[in-house]
Order: structure tokens, then C-alpha cells, then sequence
């Protein structure tokens, strides 16, 4: 008699388990969601700024000026802020041959000139897509500069403003 009821209580839990996994088996309806952010499209060409050979104490344009930055019409932003800095506050060419990034200039067409430095400036603040935007360069050697090869790099960002 007491194998009856164990077995009989075992078929009852069996049942009981069974009915509620078989439950999960319902369907309801549901909904995903999505946030699609701004997409900034830039293009800047030429890729380098260049001044060629240059002599200590010379100012020069770079030549190939201008710098052109280009909006893609694919922009879904109400309007872009480029902007522009250096990444480094030199120019330097090996270990001890440096001079201040300030020493290079920028100039857009509002007219006013522009230092470089690693503090990010703003170019142009924008809602015109598909259009055209230039920069101008030049540089100022400074007096007893040791000859060499000097480079620093410039970042240029397009931000949803």
C-alpha cells in the first residue's frame, strides 16, 4: 500500500511539473526598440598638410593649401561643429629638435587666424550638407631651428553641436 500512494504521488508532482513546463510553451505579443544616433559623414582632402623644404626664420604657406573638409549628404544631424587641434604641443624631429605646434596657423574663410595648439578650436559650425569647407595653413620656422624632418599630427572632428 505504501509503494500505491508513493507512486501515486510521484505521477501527481510528474503532472504537476509537466503541466507547468508545457505552459512556457504560450506566446504573447512583444516589441524591440531602437535608438539610431547621429551619423557624421566628413571627408578631408588632401590628407596632409605640406610645406616642403623650408629655411629657419622663414614663414610659409603650405603648398597645398587649401584643406579641403567636405559634409556628406548621407548627415542626419541638425548641425555639425568641425573642429581642430593638435595632438602633440611640438613639432619634433628625433629625441631634443622640437618647436611649439603654435608656430603653424589656420585660417578659414571668416578671416581671422588661428594658433594650433591642443586645445580643440571650432572651424566651422554648419547645417549645410554636401558642401565645401576650407582651411588654409603656414607655418613659422623660428630662428636657429636644427635642420631635420619635423612632424606633429592634427585631428580633425565633425560633432553633432
Amino acid at each position: 500500500m505504501k509503494k500505491a500512494i508513493l507512486s501515486l504521488i510521484g505521477f501527481v508532482i510528474f503532472v504537476s511539473l509537466f503541466g507547468f513546463i508545457s505552459a512556457t510553451n504560450s506566446t504573447s505579443p512583444g516589441m524591440a526598440t531602437v535608438t539610431i544616433g547621429g551619423f557624421i559623414s566628413l571627408s578631408i582632402n588632401p590628407g596632409t598638410i605640406t610645406f616642403g623644404d623650408m629655411s629657419p626664420g622663414e614663414v610659409k604657406n603650405a603648398t597645398n593649401n587649401p584643406l579641403v573638409i567636405a559634409i556628406g549628404s548621407e548627415t542626419n544631424v541638425a548641425f555639425v561643429n568641425i573642429t581642430t587641434k593638435a595632438n602633440s604641443s611640438v613639432f619634433s624631429y628625433g629625441i631634443n629638435n622640437n618647436f611649439s605646434v603654435g608656430n603653424m596657423t589656420w585660417i578659414n574663410s571668416t578671416g581671422y587666424l588661428f594658433k594650433y595648439s591642443t586645445q580643440e578650436k571650432t572651424v566651422y559650425v554648419t547645417s549645410s550638407y554636401g558642401q565645401n569647407y576650407s582651411m588654409n595653413h603656414s607655418l613659422f620656422i623660428p630662428p636657429g631651428q636644427a635642420s631635420g624632418f619635423y612632424n606633429t599630427g592634427i585631428i580633425i572632428t565633425g560633432k553633432d553641436s
